[in-house]
Parts: structure tokens; C-alpha cells; sequence
């Protein structure tokens, strides 16, 4: 076939692989090129050439994308096609086919299957389990329809003599043989796929002809002669290759053949059973008869053929054979991996039984059918039609295969001895056969070789037939000998002498040969059996009695004298057994074995780089045993118990390690032209790596090392340094290494010398300073500067360092970094401040200083104190090493702090806590520099963990310290105490020297003390001072620190709860002694009557006496008491005043400080507590007053202020709650968020209709659950300053760190920004705060001013990625009606998401929706399909959103601002002062505004905004900016334009008639109003209530009517 000729395969083929190889196409466009006309389907299609190579071709793509391309589109492509390739109609017009010697129906279907199969094994591979069944169900769901059409065809007494269905059924017959030969066929991952191998690429062909080494495909197919012989060598396959070197792309025309792949993917047993049920109905008798009948009838009359469709290229005179070969093959193939005799097999027993009964039948069937087939054979060519092709079946050589094939599945469904003895006694008897003409002679060797495996194979699955039966057959066979063995000798021997070289010589020379070693190889394995057995059997002696003495001595000794003499598999079991008998705890041998694996690992590995093993055979005497004894290894590291015998196993294991680095160092030196030598051997290192982390995880960690211990330690992180394998996401070695190493650092001890560094680095290190060049010590102390983070003040030591200090301090910062990213222990940060206090670590210079101490010449300064100079010097310099490591000090501690951060709150707040008093200790160390490093970590550590400021175990470990300290320097005027330490903690420091020393680092931690209280109490004022009366209570004094705000009422608090604590605890040792068990039961009945009785009479002393009391019994009490932190958490509920939540506030803030571990479970309580405040319009949620219309009698009395100071107390609180949970804890801000998503509303305006309360249409028109988010937050102008520092509090809670990324967040943003905006929903107020009052609540707007312009650096993009352009157009609904689809809706304009052009998340989605929404749409973006993913930043929507609620914020921004100027100017009407944070609002005013026509933009914007968010917000706009008539005739037009939506708004009329007097007029001016009015009232709602407008009327005629109608459609206006 010439290359043109296929054209359009090739095309179709190489596009693929292209398109395959290309990451910017996207899928549409892929789909488009592979499938062409086709992208819609082939229903109605011809099957031509140019469909197939379609499919065919996206079989290719699939086949070399990589995995995350392989789409579920194209994949669905090729399943759905599969079924309706039968019922097509075939066009057979391929040019390249007229070579094939099988119908097109058989070669395409072979080649689509493979393709599939292909795909299938990829997807398995890639845990894409639901396409992969989706395939393969539809191959088997083919194969089942396809046998029974062919059955239903084939037995229709109306068909039978229908010439058009014998065509038909041998299409379909042809169709099923393709698919059963392909069918579970795939190479495994990462290697060639097959269809390749038939249609091999142009490209690879000239890439191996350039230079590139082209590898031997070591593929076979099911009728090689090699393997019908059994023989797994590649001698004859080699024969073959050379014979036909492109045999495989013939493999389609090879009749029954299939691919012979060394690992099938594995399918299911449910899918084996219907595939085993299809094959029984296929191959019955009548079936196959019925078959080989047509078969024959349609392959001699060719003019059926022409007549009633064309089938070319039929060369089956009777099919039965090879379907029977094709299904026995692919049950072979599909029951490989499976072991039927394994506990672990899902194949029942039931179903092999089955398939031994089926292929004993076939056998003794076949037996019969073979012995006529040379008859049936030269009758056929009698009868051969000349139109055909040379194409006829080897039925000969498909029986011999069917036979083969079925003697290897008996021998695979053998399950007990029974079926055994039957198989060998049928066996025996082909062998022992007669041996009669020569053909059947030349029939039965490959057959009896094959008999001879089974015999074999059989023996091997069950030993106890082998001595019985199997050994006598086989001995029988080679040396009587058998007349077949004998004829095939003698032929042997006639053939000698034949100097010809044809394939019938070859085959008679090699037939003895192939036999005799068939039998010798049986009877090799079975006599290996018993080796193996005996190996085994002393084993197990070994681990038995490994208490006995001398027995595993002795066993050792047998071991030892046979090991590898010569070598063989069987010292793979003898490895074994040491290794099972080292673990049983035979500790009399571990010498032996460890001396025997550590001598079998070096002379292993030293083969592999050594250019002179190739040719000892000593040195490769052990490299059939190296993977056993890493696998005995790491069995034994995972197994070992004993604590002793853990850590002989480690000095093995790290003895080991060291020295294969120095043999792979030594040859590196012999290897020519190696750049670096240490690498030499690099990955003989690495695998022991796992097995030493396998053994230190169950470990503990190593604190006291001998010297030997901490120097194989030092030498095996010099090797992991300088090898790399310390460095993560190298890409140099497998990332399990890594991990591994980073278990050996959190279980290592400090790298600390044992005399000194300078001379350990110089004598005793395996890495010498010898090893590297300038250039690559250059390399290194830049690897070590860049890791410190090049601090100024090391850069220039560390250039001056040699090789082993650069390895050395390298080594210690990696370990130490990885130790405290990994470690679980709360010691492990501590350990490097072993390297700060250690002197050893630089006493390698003391002798330097000990020469210039000793010379005369020396200052007077040496000679007064030689000691103290001495140790001076060797801090001051020390080659740079003391510095170097106070800068890695930090960098550790940097890397603890992050590794903390990502871990969040598992168990890391006690750490944490143990951390804080660490650095608080050793901040009064005698060394100074040790003293600014534990400074230092500490700052760091608050910064990062601000809750530890208010810690209460924290702040008291300071004070204890600072008590302890000061009691020292008073106390210890000679310093007789050297050592300092406290008994709570178990640290211990050195003290310094002298009393002034002393006396200044207490001073310097006194003031470190009052910086920490200072900034406990600024941000978290009632906890610190809660913890610091507990500390006092519990013995500790009370600070006096300078500057700090001590409470006024400190004193009588701490008295109050000693003594509440007294009575409770005399109380209940009272009524234990009564009760019992249930003292306390008693105890908290009583305590809470007395509760009831108070807040029933309403006496404050009390219920303060009640309240207190109750908390000190939940704080004495062992277990906290779930119904007392209820009762005392629900008290606002009962007595909601001022007095009540001041005595809450002080007992919820006493039992936190007291029992921390009750936190979450209070802040549960108080947020249903706060909710249900809200629902009964408490405090600031009090309804608004109704606003008397304007047109009524003039207003006598001013609004009632609602209750503000208990929230105001409360709010206090919770500032402060959120301040500490933003910085300690994920589930108390949940807590906290789900509070206040619960209590702000997303309406800006009051509602409207009839007097009851509205609900916003929500998403898709569901009713919202509950009415608790339409409660308001009070307008009135008191309430200014509560709600916006209520605002202040939520905004700062989502301006944390920990808020990034969470959908939630925008919901509670929306949250905030509407209950701001609702308070200009109303005009202007005047202020009723006395002056200090208002400059406070001034103050708060301007705070929330400040967080609100703060704000729009958080609202990034980021924030909407996690979901894609179509779940936030989603969400971005508005979840009312817009104002055209109904205006008449005046509810619909009355929350935040009025505009159909807004776009939020918030709606009335819950919390858990959005959280859920997001992790399904981010594992959809990381997971498979055909979802394009979102462009960075959130897509399009996204980008829409931050949009929108950026004009929100900077409308809220101008409001606020407008509003803090108008209050201040109140506060100070004359100018003569200007409150605090004024000068940037009226920055950001003037930057804003600018000049008039950026002034004019600003305002027209921000009043077509408020209107679509909310009209009651635009109609008091113009009351607020009276400084242009710009913003008023903006909202005139948009009045005019929808006048209904505002009709029930008094303050509508005056824009709508373009009026601001309409309200101001006198009596003289009422005939004019009349006349306006008239026309507008017509146009509203109210105007049937008011009285004739033709004659004169007052405004005060419209008094009554007025109040009724125009205050609102409601009745009532919620102000």
C-alpha cells in the first residue's frame, strides 16, 4: 500500500495527536476539527471512510491529551457511537483495506475497540470511575445485543433460506469476533498505546532514525508461536521480528489473534459474570453449527454475496473457531490479574468450577473436531472459488490455540486437589499418546508443551499433587522417554544433517529442544517448590522458637552458608526470613543480619555506578536481593516494637546511610569527568529515607543523643543538604523522599557539638572541605544567605565561611524549619534556642583566644577578668556563627508562624499559649543577645496572634515572671541564686551575674509588661481585666503599671467575687453533706428561684446577688453546667435595663476568663439570645414612631427616645468579642456572623401595605422562612451612634484575615451596607443628645467611616472566584421584581436588591448555601468536565459585582460624610472647633467632588442609585444636600416618571410638583395648592378619602383625611 493511498487517515491521525499535544484550542474548536460532519451524531450517516477515520481519530486525541483534556464530550462521542455502528449502512471503500484479509466490519471493529479499551484503562488510572464504566458497560451491553441479533437472526424458520440474512449475519458475526479480540486489551500507563502499534506514527519513525535509541517492542501477540509453546523467552518473538518486523500492523488480518498485554486492566466481577453468561449462549453447539452452515454457504457462493450485499474479504469457511479462540482468549486476558485461591478475589468459587467444566468440554470437543480438520481442509480447497482472495483460515493452528488458551483457564479455575488429580490424569495421558502420522505428530507438540506448563502451573498452585502425581509424570516423560519425546529425537537427528534454512527445518530442529525444556522447566519449578518450602519451613522454625538458645543462631548459619551459593530467587525468601525472625525479637542475630542486608545494599548499589562490575560477578553477586532487603527494611521500621530495638535499627539504618555516601563519594572520585562526586550514589540514599521516617513516627522524639547518635545525625543531614533531599518540590527526587525527611527532622535532635564545632567539622564529619570547587562553595554560601533571608549583617560572615560551616548552618536552619512546620509537640519551636545557649556550637575558636589571652602583649582588661573577656570574644566573633544563628532564629520561627496560620485552630491555641510563656521566660535570659531574639519571636508571635495578648494563662505567666523577678533582685542582694526558674513552668534560665544586671533586665521586662497590658486593654478591655482579677484571686498581684486605666470599681468587683466564690463553695459543701449526689442539683434550683423572685420584684441589689451568685457556682463547679450558662446567658430576656445588662456583662465576662473552655458554647446562647431581642423590637430594634403627615396640626411633643443604653453595653461587649474571636477562632466568628446575618435586614425602607409587615419576593418566589430579617434597626437620631459602631464591629469582622475567600461574607456585607443606608431613608433629624453624647456619637460615625473607606481594598476579585460566571449571575438576582415588570408592587422597591441591574450575593441564600454552593463550584473547577474555567479575577459577573458594591460604598461614604459635617456643625454651630476625623472626610469630600463638573456627575450618580436601591433614600436626598439643585431636579424626574412608587411618601409631593413650599403655605395661598393638588390627587391611591377640592379648602381641612391617607398606604410609617 503506498503511503498517498491513506490519505485522509493519516491526516485525520496526525491532526489528532496534534491537536492532542496543543493547550490553547478549546474543546468546541477540537471537536469541530476531529468529527467534522459527524459532531452531530452518525444516526444518519453512511458508515464510509471518512466517519471511521473521524472516530478513530478522536480515539488518538484521547489516547496522547493529557488527562485533564480528555473531555467528557468527546468520551460520550465514542460510547453513544457504538451501538449504532451495526445497524449503519457500511460503505467498504477504503483503499487501504484491500490488503486486509478480514471484512471491515472485523477490522474496524478491532481497531475502534481498541481504541476504547484504551481509553477506559487511562480513565480507571486516573480515578475517572463513572466514564470508565460508561464504556466499558457499553462494550458489554454490544456484545450481549449483537450475540443475541445474530441468534435471533440465525433460528428464524422464516429466514432460514433468506440469502440477505446470511450476509447480514456474518456483517454482525464479523462485528462480534472484532470486538471480543480487542476488547480489555491496554498497555499500562504512560507507555504506548496499541492502536499505535498498528498505525505507527511517521514522525516517531524519523525521530528514531535521527538519533534517537528505538527500543524493541515487546509486545506478543495471542498466536506467536512462543506463546502457544509457553515460553517466555524472546528468542523465538525475536525470530518473528526479524521474519515480519511490521507484524502488529498487520495484526487486524490475523485471524483470532489479540494482543497479549502483560497487565489488563481490571474489571469487575458483576461485569465478568454478564460477559461469561454472553459467551455460554454464544458457544453452543447448535450456535456454532448453525454458523459454520452459513459461514461456509455465503464464503463459496460469491454470487449471494454480490447479490444481497456486499461483505468482502470473508475468508471463514466455518467461524465457530475462531469465535471460540476469540472468547476463550479475552476470558484469559480479563481473569490475569485475579488469583481465584486469594481470600481477597471477588470471583466466586461458583463461577471458576463453571469455567473448568466449560473448558473441559472444549477441549475433548476440539480433540474430535481436529481430527477431521485435514479432510474438511483439502475439501474446501477442492471447492475454492477463484474470485477469492488467498484468505482462507489456519483452522489447524486455531485449534491448537483454542486448546492452549483452554488448558491455561482450567489451570487458572483450578480450586482444590480434585480438579487437579482429573486435569493431571488427562495431562498424562496426551503424553503418553501414541504418536501416529505425521501431521497429527506435528499437532501435538506444541500441545503436549503446553500440557507440560499445566502439569507445572498445577503443581505450583497446589504442592501436595506434586510428589503424588505431577514429579512421576514429568520423570516419566524424560526418561523412559515418551514416544513423542523419542519421535521428536529422531527427527531431531534427521534434521542435522539438512543444510536448508526454510521454517520446516527450523521447526523439526527446535521442536526436541522446546519440548524437553517444556518438561524440565515444569519439573525445575516444582523441585524450587520445595526449596522454597524448606526455606520457609526453617523460617518459620526461627520465628517460632526465637526464644530458644542457639536456634535462630543455627538457622542463621544454614542461611548464611546457602545465600547466594549461587545465586538464585531463593535468597529472596531467605531475606525474608531474617527479616521476620529479626522482628519476632531474635536479638542474637541482629549482628548477623544487619551485617548481611548492610553488606548486600553497598555491593548493590555499588554495581550500579561502578564501570568495572560489568564484568565481576562478584560485585553483581547480590543485585537479585536489593529490592528484597529494601523491602525487609522497611517491614522491619513499621513492625519493631521494642523501644531499645527501635533505636538499634535507627543507628543501623543512619551507620548505613553514611556509608553508602562515602562508597558512592569514592566512586565518584574513580568516574571520569564528574562534576560533582557527592551525587555519585545520590538515590541509594534516598530509599532508605522512608524506611527511617517509617521508624521515627513511632518514635518520640530524640532529646539526649549520645555523641554516636548525634554524629550519624549531623553526617545524615550534611547528605540531605548537599544532596538536595532536604529541598521541596525539587523536581531531582521523588516528593515521598521529601516527606519523609521531614518526619526524620521532627523527631531529631539539635545538631549541637559534642566538644566543639570547628574541630568536629574539620576531623569527624563525613563531609569534608575538600569535596566542592571555589565555584561551588560560592553556590552554597549563597543558598545559605538567601535562606536566612539575606540579612545585612551575615552576608559578609558567611562569605567568609568554608565549605563545612556552610553545610553546617544549612543544614540546621532546613531541619529546624521543617521540625516546627511538622511537628505536633509544643518543645519543638523551643529547640533551636539549644543552638543560642549552647557555647559548644562556637567554642571551636576558644583556642584562637586562648593564644592571645596567654600573649604578654595583651591588654590589662584580659588579665583583670580572662574569663568574662574570653567569653566576650568568642560571642563577638565566633567566625560569624552566633550571628548567623539569632538571624536563622528568626527565619525558623517566621516559618512556625505561617505553618501555624495554615493550620488554623486544631489544637493550636495551647501551643500557642506554651509558646507565648516560653518567650516570656527566656526574655530574661542572661545572654542579651538570646534576650532581643526571644523579644523579637515574641512581637512576631502577638502580631500574628493578637488573642495572646489577652491570654489569660499568658498575662499571667508575665506577671508571675515580673513578680518573681523583682522578689529576686530584693531578696538576693550576694546573687546566691544562679538559676531562676517557676513552678508552673519547666524552664529553667541562668540569672546574671550581678544585682545591677539583675535589676535592669527585670526593668526591661516590667516595661515589656506594660506594653502588653496596654495593648490587652485597649482592644479587649473587659477580658484582660477579668483574667487579671482571676490572677489576683488566685494569689497573683495586681500590676501597677503607669498610664494604665484601671476600672474605678477594680477593688469592690474582686471583693464581690471572692466572696461570692466563699459562699457558693460553704453552700455546697453544706448540702453535699445533706443530698449527697445531688448537692448541686439542689443548689441551682435554689440559686435560680431566687433569680425569679428577683426579677419579679424588680430590685436591683437582688438580682445583682442572684446574678453574681449564679456565676460563681458555674465557675466553682468542676464540669461546666450547661442549664446554669443558659440561665445566665437568657437574663437580658427576662430584664431587659441597663442595670440588668451591666450586672450580665460582668458575669458573662467572669465565667470566660474563668473557664475558656465554655466560649463557643456561650456565644451560641447569647446569639439566639440576641436574635430573639431583635424579634421582640428591643433597644435599637425598637419600631420607629409613625411620622405625622406634614399636612396635620403642628407637632406638640418630640419622638420618644427608644432604650438605648442596654444595648449600648451590649455592643460594648460584643466589639469586643469579635476582636478576640477575628484573631483565636473560625467557629466563633461563624457564630458571630450567623448572629448578625439573622439581625441586619437587607431592607433600606419601611414597609408599605396595609398595616402589617412585607416580606421581599425572594429568590425564584419562595416565601423567606422567618420574618427576623425584616426587623429594622431604630432610625432615630439618638440611635446614631449605637448602629454605626454596631456597623464598625460586623465591617471590621469581614476586613480579617481569615475572611478571605468566603462567600458568606458578601452576604453580610450587603447586610451592613443596607442597615447603614436605611438610616438616611428618612430627611434630616435634629439632634436630642446632650453635647458630650453627641461628640461620641460623632466619633463613631466617623470610625465607621473610616472602616467603610477601608473597605474597598477587601472587596476584591478573589472574593468571587469561587464560583463560576453562571452561579454568580445566579445568585445576582434580584430577588424582587424590577419597577417595569410591576409598578404597581410597591413592596419590591423596598430592600437592597430593588434594581433588576443590581447584582449581590446576599439575597435570602442562608450561610451554609453559599459555603455549599462555593466548595461544589471550586471542586468543580478542579475536577474533571468540560467547564471552561473562570478567568482570573471571577469572570465577567464578577467584575460587575465589585462594581456595584464599590458604588455603594462610596454613596454610603458621601451620606456618612455629609451627615458627620451637618452634626458637627450642630455640635459647634459658631466654627470653633473640629472633631476628630473631620479633616479626612473633608479630604476625601474635596478629592471626590473635585471641581463643578466632577460635582455634578458625583450627585446625578448617586441619586439614580438610591433610587434603584431604595426611593425613600432618594427623596430625603435633596433635604440632605441643599447646597445644589442638581440633585433635586434629578430625583423631580424620576418622581414624575413613577409617581405610584412614592405616593405613600408626604415628602414625594413637594419634588413631584416641583415645589419645596407646597408644606409652608399661609391661608392666602391655599386657593392656589387646591388648584395643584387637585390634579395630582387624581393620580393617587388616597385621593378617595379627601374631601371636594372644587370649593375653597384650608390645609388644615385636610387634617384628618391626611393622617389617614397621604402618611402612608400602610396605615402606619415605620420611620
Amino acid at each position: 500500500m503506498k503511503e498517498y493511498e491513506d490519505f485522509v487517515f493519516k491526516n485525520m491521525q496526525n491532526m489528532a495527536i496534534a491537536l492532542a499535544r496543543v493547550d490553547t484550542v478549546r474543546p468546541h474548536e477540537i471537536e469541530r476539527r476531529l468529527l467534522g460532519d459527524s459532531i452531530n451524531g452518525i444516526d444518519n450517516l453512511p458508515l464510509n471512510h471518512n466517519v471511521r477515520c473521524a472516530l478513530l481519530a478522536t480515539g488518538f486525541y484521547l489516547l496522547y491529551c493529557k488527562p485533564e483534556k480528555m473531555t467528557k464530550d468527546l468520551i460520550n462521542v465514542m460510547v453513544n457511537s457504538l451501538p449504532l455502528l451495526t445497524s449503519m449502512r457500511w460503505i467498504d471503500d477504503s483503499i487501504s483495506a484491500k490488503q486486509d484479509k478480514v471484512p471491515i466490519q472485523e477490522s474496524f471493529s478491532f481497531h475502534y475497540n481498541t481504541c476504547l479499551s484504551e481509553i477506559a484503562s487511562r480513565l480507571q488510572c486516573n480515578k475517572r470511575m463513572e466514564e470508565r464504566d460508561a464504556i466499558v458497560n457499553s462494550q458489554i451491553e454490544m456484545i450481549a445485543c449483537s450475540v443475541n441479533g445474530l441468534i435471533r437472526e440465525i433460528t428464524d424458520e422464516d429466514k432460514k433460506d433468506d440469502n440477505s440474512m446470511k450476509v447480514y449475519a456474518m456483517r454482525l458475526c464479523s462485528f462480534v469476533i472484532g470486538l471480543l479480540r480487542s476488547f480489555g486489551r491496554a498497555n499500562g500507563e504512560g507507555e504506548k498505546p496499541l492502536i499505535a502499534h498498528v498505525f505507527p506514527l511517521k514522525f516517531e519513525q524519523f525521530a528514531a532514525a535521527g538519533g534517537q535509541k528505538e527500543t524493541r517492542s515487546n509486545l506478543r501477540l495471542s498466536t506467536d508461536w512462543d506463546v502457544m509453546l509457553a515460553n517466555e523467552g524472546t528468542e523465538a518473538q525475536s525470530r518473528n521480528e526479524a521474519k515480519d518486523p511490521n507484524r502488529l500492523k498487520k495484526i487486524a488480518s490475523r485471524h483470532g489473534t489479540s494482543f497479549v498485554v502483560s497487565s489488563p486492566f481490571r474489571i469487575a466481577p458483576q461485569e465478568l459474570e454478564k460477559l461469561f453468561d454472553t459467551m455460554q449462549i454464544l458457544l453452543k453447539k447448535p450456535v456454532l453449527d448453525r454458523l459454520d452452515e452459513i459461514a461456509g454457504e455465503v464464503y463459496s457462493n460469491i454470487d449471494v454475496v454480490f447479490q444481497h450485499g456486499s461483505i468482502k474479504r470473508f475468508p471463514y469457511t466455518r467461524v465457530g473457531d475462531t469465535i471460540l479462540l476469540s472468547c476463550l482468549t479475552l476470558l484469559r486476558d480479563v481473569l490475569q490479574p485475579f488469583s481465584i485461591l486469594s481470600p481477597e478475589c471477588p470471583i466466586e468459587e461458583k463461577f471458576a468450577k463453571e469455567l473448568n467444566s466449560f473448558c473441559m468440554e472444549i477441549i475433548n470437543a476440539s480433540d474430535t473436531s481436529r481430527m477431521s480438520t485435514d479432510d474438511e481442509k483439502k475439501t474446501s480447497n477442492g471447492h475454492h472459488n477463484h474470485h477469492h482472495m488467498d484468505v482462507g483460515v489456519n483452522r489447524h493452528k486455531i485449534a491448537m490455540s483454542v486448546i492452549s488458551v483452554a488448558l491455561e483457564l482450567i489451570v487458572w479455575a483450578a480450586v482444590d486437589e480434585i480438579d487437579t488429580d482429573r486435569v493431571c490424569s488427562g495431562m498424562s495421558d496426551r503424553l503418553f499418546a501414541t504418536v501416529a502420522a505425521q501431521r497429527g505428530f506435528a499437532s501435538q507438540v506444541p500441545l503436549c508443551a503446553r500440557a507440560l506448563y499445566t502439569l507445572g502451573g498445577l503443581a505450583e498452585k497446589f504442592p501436595t499433587v506434586s510428589k503424588a502425581t505431577v514429579v512421576g509424570t514429568l520423570s516419566r516423560f524424560l526418561l523412559e522417554p515418551s514416544p513423542l519425546l523419542g519421535r521428536l529425537s529422531a527427527e531431531k537427528r534427521a534434521a542435522e544433517g539438512d543444510k536448508r534454512d526454510d521454517e520446516a527445518v527450523i521447526k523439526r530442529k527446535t521442536a526436541f529442544e522446546n519440548t524437553r525444556n517444556a518438561a524440565i522447566s515444569a519439573l525445575c519449578n516444582i523441585v524450587q517448590l520445595v526449596c522454597e518450602n524448606a526455606i520457609l519451613t526453617l523460617g518459620g522454625i526461627g520465628v517460632s522458637l526465637v526464644k530458644e538458645p542457639e536456634v535462630p543462631e543455627l538457622v542463621l548459619q544454614i542461611f548464611t552458608q546457602r545465600f547466594s551459593n549461587p545465586p538464585s530467587p531463593l535468597d529472596v525468601h531467605i531475606v525474608n526470613s531474617l527479616a521476620n525472625m529479626w522482628i519476632a525479637g531474635a536479638t542474637s542475630i541482629d549482628d548477623g543480619v544487619m551485617k548481611l542486608f548492610s553488606r548486600i545494599t553497598i555491593e548493590s548499589s555499588n554495581c550500579i555506578y561502578s564501570t568495572d562490575s560489568r564484568s565481576d560477578g562478584k560485585e553483581q553477586r547480590y543485585a537479585h536481593v536489593s529490592l528484597a532487603v529494601d523491602s525487609a527494611l522497611g517491614r522491619m521500621a513499621e513492625t519493631i516494637e521494642d523501644e531499645k530495638a527501635k533505636m538499634d535499627l535507627l543507628v543501623r539504618l543512619l551507620e548505613l546511610f553514611v556509608q553508602l555516601g562515602l562508597e558512592g563519594k569514592r566512586l565518584g572520585e574513580k568516574l571520569n569527568k564528574s562534576t560533582v562526586k557527592m551525587s555519585t550514589g545520590a538515590g541509594n540514599l534516598g530509599v532508605l529515607i522512608p524506611k527511617m521516617a517509617a521508624l521515627l513516627r513511632r518514635m518520640n522524639p530524640i532529646t539526649n543523643p549520645t555523641a554516636r547518635i548525634r554524629n550519624l545525625f549531623r553526617d545524615f543531614w550534611f547528605y540531605c543538604t548537599v544532596l538536595g533531599f532536604d529541598v521541596e518540590y525539587s523536581g531531582l527526587w521523588p516528593e515521598e523522599w521529601y516527606i519523609a525527611v521531614c518526619d526524620v527532622a521532627v523527631k531529631s535532635p539539635v545538631l549541637l557539638p559534642t566538644e566543639n564545632l570547628r574541630s568536629e567539622l574539620i576531623d569527624n564529619a563525613a563531609i569534608k572541605n575538600d569535596i566542592m570547587s571555589p565555584s561551588e562553595l560560592q553556590e552554597m554560601r549563597n543558598t545559605v544567605v538567601a535562606e536566612l533571608d539575606h540579612p545585612v549583617d551575615v552576608v559578609a560572615m558567611v562569605n567568609r565561611m568554608e565549605f563545612a560551616q556552610c553545610t553546617y548552618l544549612l543544614s540546621v536552619v532546613r531541619m529546624e524549619r521543617m521540625r516546627v512546620k511538622h511537628a505536633k509537640e509544643a518543645a519543638a519551636v523551643q529547640e533551636f534556642f539549644k543552638y543560642l545557649e549552647d557555647s559548644r556550637v562556637e567554642v571551636s575558636w576558644v583556642h584562637y583566644y586562648l593564644e592571645e589571652w596567654e600573649n604578654p602583649d595583651q591588654s590589662a582588661v584580659i588579665y583583670r577578668n580572662p574569663l568574662a573577656s574570653l567569653i566576650r570574644a568568642i560571642r563577638k566573633d565566633k567566625a560569624g556563627m552566633w550571628q548567623c544563628l539569632l538571624s536563622a532564629a528568626i527565619v525558623v520561627f517566621n516559618s512556625f508562624l505561617d505553618s501555624a496560620k495554615r493550620r488554623g485552630e486544631n489544637g493550636t491555641e495551647a501551643i500557642l499559649e506554651r509558646h507565648a510563656q516560653f518567650l516570656l521566660t527566656y526574655f530574661n535570659h542572661n545572654l542579651r543577645e538570646v534576650r532581643r531574639c526571644a523579644d523579637l519571636c515574641l512581637s512576631r508571635l502577638v502580631d500574628t496572634f493578637p488573642f495572646l495578648l489577652w491570654n489569660g494563662r499568658v498575662l499571667s505567666t508575665a506577671l508571675d515572671l515580673l513578680q518573681a523577678l523583682k522578689s529576686n533582685v530584693e531578696h538576693d542582694s550576694s546573687c546566691k541564686m544562679t538559676q531562676f526558674s517557676l513552678p508552673s513552668l519547666p524552664w529553667s534560665i541562668q540569672l546574671q551575674e550581678s544585682v545591677e544586671a539583675r535589676r535592669q533586665v527585670a526593668q526591661d521586662f516590667s516595661e515589656r509588661c506594660e506594653q502588653i497590658l496596654h495593648e490587652a486593654i485597649k482592644w479587649a478591655p473587659d477580658s484582660t481585666n477579668s483574667h487579671l482579677l482571676e490572677h489576683v484571686a488566685n494569689g497573683g498581684r495586681m500590676p501597677s503599671v503607669k498610664g494604665l486605666d484601671q476600672p474605678s470599681d477594680r477593688d469592690e468587683i474582686l471583693h464581690s467575687r471572692t466572696l461570692y466564690v466563699g459562699q457558693v463553695k460553704g453552700m455546697l459543701a453544706m448540702l453535699s453533706s445533706d443530698y449527697e449526689r445531688d448537692g448541686e442539683k439542689v443548689l441551682v434550683t435554689r440559686l435560680e428561684g431566687s433569680l425569679e423572685r428577683a426579677i419579679g420584684s424588680g430590685n436591683e441589689s437582688e438580682l445583682h446577688e442572684s446574678i453574681m451568685m449564679l456565676t460563681a457556682l458555674f465557675v466553682s463547679l468542676k464540669e461546666p453546667n450547661d442549664s446554669l450558662l443558659s440561665t445566665l446567658t437568657r437574663i437580658p430576656l427576662r430584664s431587659f435595663s441597663t442595670s440588668t445588662l451591666r450586672m450580665c456583662v460582668l458575669s458573662w465576662s467572669w465565667l470566660l476568663a474563668a473557664k475558656e473552655e465554655i466560649i463557643v458554647r456561650f456565644l451560641r446562647e447569647m446569639s439566639s439570645v440576641w436574635t430573639w431581642c431583635a424579634r421582640e423590637r428591643l433597644g435599637i430594634f425598637s419600631p420607629d414612631d409613625a411620622v405625622p403627615c406634614p399636612l396635620s396640626d403642628t407637632i406638640t411633643h418630640p419622638r420618644e427616645k427608644p432604650n438605648l443604653k442596654p444595648h449600648a453595653i451590649w455592643i460594648k461587649f460584643l466589639v469586643e468579642r469579635v476582636e478576640v474571636a477575628k484573631y483565636r477562632s473560625r467557629e466563633q466568628l461563624d457564630i458571630l456572623e450567623m448572629m448578625f446575618v439573622n439581625t441586619l435586614s437587607l431592607r433600606v425602607a419601611s414597609p408599605t401595605n396595609g398595616g402589617g409587615t412585607t416580606h421581599s419576593a425572594p429568590l425564584f418566589g419562595a416565601p423567606i422562612a422567618s420574618p427576623i430579617n425584616d426587623v429594622l434597626v431604630t432610625r432615630h437620631i439618638s440611635a446614631v451612634g449605637i448602629r454605626f459602631k454596631l456597623l464598625t464591629c460586623v465591617l471590621s469582622m469581614l476586613q480579617g484575615e481569615t475572611s478571605a475567600g468566603r462567600l458568606s461574607y458578601n452576604v453580610l456585607r450587603e447586610r451592613v451596607y443596607a442597615s447603614a443606608l436605611h438610616f438616611f431613608s428618612l430627611p434630616p433629624q435634629g439632634p436630642v443628645q446632650e453635647s458630650g453624647q453627641l461628640r461620641k456619637d460623632i466619633q463613631m460615625l466617623s470610625t465607621f467611616w473610616q472602616t467603610l473607606y477601608a473597605d474597598a481594598k477587601y472587596i476584591k476579585k478573589e472574593t468571587f472566584s469561587a464560583v463560576s460566571d453562571q452561579e454568580v449571575h445566579m445568585l445576582s438576582l434580584p430577588y424582587a421584581p424590577s419597577f417595569s415588570d410591576n409598578m404597581s408592587n410597591k413592596a419590591s422597591v423596598q430592600t437592597w436588591h430593588a434594581a433588576a441591574q443590581s447584582n449581590s450575593y446576599a439575597n435570602t441564600l442562608t450561610i451554609v448555601s453559599n459555603q455549599k454552593m462555593a466548595n461544589a463550584a471550586t471542586l468543580s473547577r478542579n475536577g474533571e468536565g468540560s467547564r471552561t474555567k473562570m478567568d482570573e479575577g471571577g469572570g465577567i459577573e464578577g467584575e460587575k459585582m465589585i462594581k456595584s458594591y464599590l458604588r455603594k460604598r462610596n454613596m454610603l461614604l458621601l451620606l456618612i460624610g455629609n451627615e458627620m459635617d451637618r452634626l458637627s456643625a450642630w455640635l459647634n454651630p459658631l466654627g470653633e472647633g473640629t472633631e476628630e476625623g473631620m479633616s479626612a472626610v473633608e479630604q476625601w469630600m474635596k478629592s471626590t467632588l473635585g471641581d463643578s463638573r466632577t460635582e455634578q456627575k458625583v450627585l446625578k450618580d448617586t441619586a439614580k442609585l438610591a433610587w434603584q436601591i431604595s426611593p425613600e433614600v432618594a427623596i430625603a436626598l435633596p433635604s440632605r444636600f441643599r447646597g445644589t439643585n442638581l440633585m433635586r431636579s434629578v430625583i423631580e424626574e424620576l418622581v414624575r416618571s413613577n409617581p405610584s412608587i412614592v405616593c405613600h411618601l408626604p415628602d414625594a409631593l413637594p419634588l413631584f410638583l416641583a415645589d419645596s413650599n407646597v408644606f409652608e403655605t399661609s391661608d392666602d395661598t391655599a386657593p392656589a395648592v387646591n388648584s395643584r393638588l387637585s390634579g395630582v390627587l387624581g393620580l393617587l391611591p388616597v385621593a378617595a378619602g379627601l374631601p371636594d377640592l372644587s370649593a375653597p379648602v384650608l390645609i388644615s381641612d385636610l387634617a384628618v383625611p391626611a393622617t389617614g391617607s397621604l402618611t402612608g398606604a400602610t396605615g402606619s410609617t415605620d420611620s
